[in-house]
């Protein structure tokens, strides 16, 4: 009985200092804004579905990459953890799979409240946390790749 007693008291003590930690927000989370991509930024990762693309290297031979649909995700972040106050914004990311050469390039991108954020990063193949960024882009616009100067190479 007094097992009992006891593991009641502890059980209580626990749920009501676990309830006491969460914070709720007595009129809901508040939205403060919004950022999506815009339709030229979805248009720099443009595989919808799964894609076979061939390349020709420097030494003349044909490389064959698959893709993969890409993601597209509104993500949420809150703006600090004792504010009920939030912002969204849009994320899209895709892999070009090089399967005979054993690597892939993920492509990320993400939009901020001042700027967006392109990456490319070098993946071996069977080892996502193997990345290595190959190159970073902020601040770019349609005029950037209209001057043939969009991630590094000619266009």
């Amino acid at each position: 009985m007094k097992v009992k007693v006891l593991c009641l008291c502890i059980l209580i003590s626990f749920c009501s200092l676990f309830l006491g930690c969460v914070q709720v927000c007595p009129d809901g989370q508040l939205l403060l804004e919004t950022y999506r991509l815009t339709e030229y930024e979805k248009s720099l990762i443009p595989f919808k579905a799964f894609t076979e693309i061939s390349y020709e290297n420097e030494l003349g031979e044909l490389v064959v990459a698959n893709t993969q649909p890409r993601d597209l995700e509104l993500m949420s972040n809150q703006t600090i953890p004792e504010n009920c106050e939030y912002f969204e914004y849009e994320t899209i990311e895709n892999f070009i799979n090089f399967i005979d050469l054993d690597f892939s390039i993920e492509l990320n991108m993400v939009k901020f409240e001042t700027f967006t954020s392109f990456t490319m990063a070098y993946v071996e193949s069977g080892n996502t946390s193997a990345r290595e960024k190959l190159q970073e882009l902020s601040d770019f616009s349609e005029h950037d790749s209209e001057r043939g100067n969009f991630i590094g190479t000619e266009i």
